[in-house]
């Protein structure tokens, strides 16, 4: 079978097909035993076969019987046509098909096209009997997917273009079953054809087609027209469209030859509006536009009524999809004393609708007018001891409110605050939310004493607002943290400022910040200053941040200035602590600095440890810890238009490797020639047994012209030590000749660089007997019905376990059963694997289930660099066991004579007298259920009202650990019902041992995530 599988496979799967080859799974016998294939060779098949073909389907798949299995029908098939080059795939059918069937398997998938344009094929669906008795077959279902276009040019202004496109569903077909004939079906109520065709007729010229107008004055500029029509066929109905578009084209509207008057109300530059629109019919849709239009024209006027004066009317006119808004507004200005108000575009609007209904106030048209809010709210003072202003923004459409406020008093305190509010939240409720910033910075600071000033104080408070950590990490490499920690120029920055807030915090309900500031300096003049900031979310996570900023010899005019943003976080959600930095608008004298920093540590399920300056080795893939692209530590000596002279490096340590690296570069573009240079070097480092390899690369080019006249290039690694070897390749060019090479050469002695082996049993044994290492915990789904005495713990008391408890048995040395190769740096030389099997009493044999911990699977294999670099840095892998009793060998202990003497004592009121005999209340049904709601049955923890508030919902949403699973390469299944696993290292070793047994599935045998398991 094997032979004929590998050698002839067309063959193998023909003899499958038929029933003669047979290589299904065979269930485990024992818990303790795996499933496995079995194969087989029915001969008696053959003679039928040859004999009596006809049997072939009713023996082999049960056609026609109560046994039919059309998932292996379709298996097999699917080998089949894979055996013939013939491309299939498998997949769980949806849909019509799924609700008109009681499908019993996978459906399998034939294409004939697979191209972008044209898809076609056949699917193959097992379904279940009908009304016949052991009629279950085959459903055969044809798709189409197709679509093409076409441009006719008929000559350099016209073009026809035609788009057609056509669609049969998988939800017609044939039905092949055993006992009537084969017969045609339609799953759905109308047409399962979809198709439709559109043609287009442009007309173009080679600037503009259309040119109404003197070129130096007003005119309208068409590049295109476009007539379009549209045919289409659906399960919806029928569609037929008519347009007419104008594309690339523009409005040019002049006012500059008109009079004195004019030219001093109206502005002076043309303006242009872009013009981009389609007006269409539509037989279900009726009237509609599409494409963008619109013009704004704003006139100076300035006209003075008193102390309020227009300085401005803007008349806006838009064309949108099926409505055209137009609205007339002002710009206010009014002064009253030191006070200067402005206010803009504040005025009327009016909105043009087409109905889809065409059944509008005008017929078919739709006319309403309304109240145009103002944009925004200006304010400014100037008292003399009070100098300052703020501005409000308005966005009625999307309920939101922001302003901002910096009031300088005195010359001695400088107050900004900042304000965002919004009354409708993102998912479209109405609701309420603010976030305020508030600061005030001291002119000169306050002294602290030791050269340190309190040079500002704030405090950021949010309601009904949440902060998100990706943001704010980002924020530390966009500079939005200078938006939050006492930021400069609130007014003329309040775009941007407003902006960043409202992605850092954003609306969420019943989440509240607060967030006390403070700025410190040292020096006087301040040469160094520090802001440092803490946000609390309530309820959520916590996060630090600050500026940090050294100027010599004076903030005025600094010769150094070193500028840090830095931002720290703890997600308790995610259980990970954060640091990011990056120096910003830093400079020694002319030279310029700039790089990142990221630190990460995860604790929890998932632990994992990341410090990084400047970035990774160019092959690393940093593992998901919300990692920016991160630059790197860089030093530019010189950049100019002529000259650039830049150095960089990177230094990383995570728990698997140490790297790091650096790069220089030079260039110098004398315009007649140009001279360029680089050198640079990455390093990996390994300690036991010590390895390491350093891969270095240099190039230079000298050009004149654009023709290269001299360039050398060399890339080379260098490894060891004992033996030491260094390889690599160089070339040189000289204007059309070039030389290159190539080198390894290793040299020295090989020599044993391991630390001394070790023996690793019994320092796992001795682990194992530690007191700390041994717990007793109680199964949360037993209901023990007392409450127990919590008992002291201590390293030296005895371990007490409950009868429905379990013991809990660990060890923090190495992981179980998986393969050992060294532990840390040592090399293992007693045992390769350690695996608990079971654990007795009595003679009585334990349940046993694994105790999982995190491990650093570096620690314990040998990995290569490239694994490494990709591998998780921990795993779960197990590190004990779980004992408890089976619930077969429960018994109850020895029955026991004991007297107890009791009192009782009754303290209370005394008792009302019961009634005399034959006198008896009505029932009375509600208040009867009303108490029966507060007895002790109904409040106690077994009882069915208990489990209905703590489950008060059927449907549940649960989330599984992402695991992985050894797989058949050939369809992407499970080996067997075992082969799925918390952590690779576990499919990997499990795997291992399945090769070692059978060394034909080598080829055969993969391991894939679980979200990449076909289900069986």
């Amino acid at each position: 079978m094997r032979h004929l599988q590998y050698e002839h496979p067309k063959i193998s799967a023909f003899f499958l097909f038929i029933g003669i080859f047979d290589n299904s799974y065979q269930p485990a016998a024992l818990p303790a035993h795996i499933a496995y294939k079995q194969y087989r060779i029915e001969w008696e098949r053959l003679i039928i076969f040859l004999q009596e073909p006809h049997r072939i389907p009713e023996i082999v798949y049960g056609w026609g019987t109560p046994t039919y299995d059309g998932k292996l029908l379709i298996e097999n098939i699917e080998h089949l046509l894979n055996a013939l080059e013939i491309q299939t795939g498998v997949y769980m059918p949806t849909g019509d098909i799924t609700s008109q069937y009681s499908l019993s398997g996978d459906a399998l998938y034939v294409p004939f096209f697979d191209l972008d344009t044209v898809k076609a094929g056949l699917e193959v669906y097992p379904i279940a009997t009908d009304s016949t008795p052991n009629n279950a077959g085959l459903a055969v279902s044809p798709f189409f997917i197709g679509s093409a276009e076409t441009e006719i040019v008929i000559n350099e202004n016209f073009s026809l273009l035609i788009k057609g496109g056509l669609k049969i569903d998988k939800t017609t077909g044939v039905e092949i079953r055993p006992k009537t004939a084969i017969t045609l079906f339609d799953l759905t109520a109308a047409s399962a054809i979809n198709g439709s065709i559109e043609v287009t007729f442009r007309i173009s010229g080679p600037e503009h087609l259309v040119q109404l107008g003197a070129p130096e004055s007003s005119r309208l500029e068409i590049g295109a027209i476009e007539l379009t029509g549209k045919a289409q066929v659906n399960q919806q109905g029928n569609d037929f469209t008519i347009e007419i578009a104008v594309k690339d084209s523009r409005v040019v509207i002049d006012l500059g030859g008109g009079d004195g008057f004019i030219s001093s109300v109206l502005p002076l530059d043309p303006i242009e509006v872009p013009l981009d629109l389609t007006v269409g019919y539509s037989t279900k849709n009726g009237i509609y536009f599409k494409g963008s239009a619109g013009i704004q024209i704003q006139l100076p006027i300035h006209i003075s009524l008193g102390p309020i004066e227009i300085s401005g009317i803007t008349i806006e006119i838009k064309i949108e999809d099926r409505k055209i808004p137009i609205s007339v507004s002002a710009d206010f200005k009014g002064e009253l004393g030191p006070l200067t108000v402005v206010v803009e575009n504040i005025g009327v609007s009016t909105n043009l609708s087409f109905p889809e209904n065409n059944r509008g106030n005008m017929g078919p048209f739709d006319l309403g007018f309304g109240f145009k809010p103002p944009n925004g709210l200006g304010l400014s003072v100037n008292a003399g001891a009070v100098i300052g202003g703020g501005y409000l923004f308005f966005d009625f459409e999307k309920e939101e409110y922001a302003g901002v406020l910096e009031l300088t008093i005195a010359g001695f305190i400088s107050a900004k605050a900042i304000g965002l509010i919004t009354t409708k939240m993102p998912d479209g409720s109405k609701g309420f939310s603010m976030l305020i910033i508030i600061t005030a910075e001291f002119f000169p600071p306050f002294q602290l004493g030791y050269g340190f000033t309190l040079n500002a104080v704030g405090g950021l408070l949010g309601l009904n607002r949440t902060m998100l950590l990706d943001p704010l990490r980002n924020a530390v490499r966009t500079g939005a943290v200078n938006s939050i920690m006492f930021p400069q120029n609130v007014i003329a920055n309040a775009p941007r400022i407003i902006s960043d807030l409202k992605s850092i915090f954003p609306p969420y309900e019943e989440r509240f910040l607060i967030g006390p500031m403070g700025k410190i300096g040292w020096g006087t003049p301040t040469l160094i200053t520090l802001s440092l900031g803490i946000i609390i979310e309530i309820p959520g996570n916590i996060a630090i941040l600050g500026v940090l900023k050294v100027a010599l010899p004076t903030e005025q005019t600094p010769l150094v200035q070193i500028q840090v943003l830095f931002v720290g976080t703890i997600d308790f959600d995610k259980k990970m602590l954060t640091f990011d930095a990056s120096l910003y608008e830093s400079f020694i004298l002319t030279m310029t600095l700039e790089g990142d920093m990221a630190v990460r540590l995860k604790w929890g399920d998932e632990p994992d440890f990341l410090l990084s300056v400047g970035g990774f080795h160019p092959s690393y893939t940093p593992p998901p810890l919300s990692l920016p692209t991160m630059k790197r530590l860089s030093l530019t000596i010189l950049n100019t238009d002529i000259a650039l002279i830049r150095v960089e490096c990177y230094q990383a340590v995570t728990s698997n490797t140490v790297q790091f690296g650096a790069k220089a570069e030079i260039k110098f573009d004398l315009r007649a020639c140009i001279i360029e240079g680089s050198i640079g070097f990455d390093a990996l480092f390994q300690f036991s047994p010590f390895y390491f390899i350093i891969q270095v690369s240099a190039s230079f080019k000298l050009s004149a012209a654009g023709i290269d006249i001299l360039s050398v290039r060399v890339r080379m690694s260098l490894e060891g030590p004992t033996p030491w070897r260094a390889k690599g390749t160089g070339s040189v060019s000289i204007l059309f000749f070039e030389i290159s090479a190539d080198f390894d050469v290793t040299w020295g002695e090989e020599k044993n660089t391991a630390i001394p082996e070790v023996a690793i049993y019994q320092k796992f044994l001795d682990d194992l007997q530690k007191r700390e290492y041994w717990s007793t915990i109680l199964s949360n789904n037993k209901n023990l019905l007392v409450s127990l005495r919590k008992m002291e713990e201590s390293a030296t008391a005895p371990l007490v376990l409950h009868p429905a408890g379990s013991l809990v048995v660990q060890q923090k040395i190495l992981p179980l059963q998986v393969k050992i190769d060294k532990v840390g740096s040592q090399k293992v030389n007693d045992v390769q694997k350690i695996t608990i099997k079971k654990a007795t009493s009595d003679d009585n044999e334990l349940k046993i289930t694994e105790v999982n911990d995190n491990f650093a699977r570096a620690q314990y294999q040998n990995l290569t660099d490239s694994e490494k670099l990709s591998k998780p840095s921990f795993e779960k892998m197990p590190n004990g066991v779980q004992i408890s009793l089976s619930n077969t060998i429960i018994k109850n202990g020895k029955f026991v004579r004991k007297n107890v003497a009791y009192e009782i004592t009754i303290i209370d009121k005394e008792p009302i007298k019961p009634f005399r005999k034959g006198r008896f209340f009505m029932e009375i049904g509600i208040l009867f259920n009303h108490f029966l709601k507060g007895n002790s049955v109904s409040k106690s923890t077994l009882s069915k009202s208990h489990l209905n508030k703590m489950q008060p919902f059927a449907e549940k949403i649960s989330i599984k650990e992402e695991g992985y699973t050894v797989a058949l390469k050939s369809n992407n299944k499970a080996h067997t019902a075992h082969a799925t696993f918390e952590s690779e290292i576990m499919a990997q070793t499990y795997m291992e041992e399945q090769i070692a047994r059978q060394p034909g599935l080598k080829k055969e045998l993969q391991i894939i995530p679980n979200y990449e398991l076909q289900s069986s």
